[in-house]
């Protein structure tokens, strides 16, 4: 099983970075490879939806869906996936931490049949993406207000 938990605190309100990330289309913003992003099934987003991506990864073009196991507004949201080479859950946070928000992106995943062999890389890969995703949300959260 490979656990990462990266964080960053973004010096923006705890409802703007929530509105922000829980905002499952603006995944295409601001997370790597991440192609296409979607809300796939009916009524707002809340525990029960699906989802769907389309990344580039390896050089591959690839889907994946996602079932949102967790929904809790300006606190937490969390899915799981279980397509393709490995089963995931990924979980999103926020807390206020002085005048910004503590912003925390965890994740599990259990890698299964020959990707275990590339288990070691895929858990570098996997954090270096995970914190230059979370570097990305803060930038563009703090670039547009920049602009005003």
């Amino acid at each position: 099983m490979i656990t990462i938990i990266q964080r960053v605190t973004v010096n923006r309100p705890v409802q703007e970075v929530w509105d922000f990330i829980s905002n499952f289309e603006n995944t295409t913003r601001w997370s790597r490879g991440v192609l296409e992003a979607r809300h796939t099934s009916n009524g707002p987003l809340g525990v029960g939806s699906t989802l769907q991506t389309v990344v580039k990864a390896f050089g591959r073009r690839r889907s994946a869906d996602y079932l949102v196991t967790e929904y809790e507004p300006n606190r937490a949201f969390a899915f799981a996936v279980s397509s393709g080479p490995m089963t995931s859950r990924a979980r999103f946070s926020v807390e206020p931490v002085g005048a910004g928000t503590r912003l925390t992106a965890s994740g599990e995943a259990k890698v299964t049949g020959l990707s275990k062999l590339l288990a070691p890389l895929l858990i570098r890969t996997l954090k270096r993406h995970s914190q230059d995703d979370l570097a990305n949300v803060k930038h563009i959260l703090e670039a547009s207000t920049a602009a005003t």
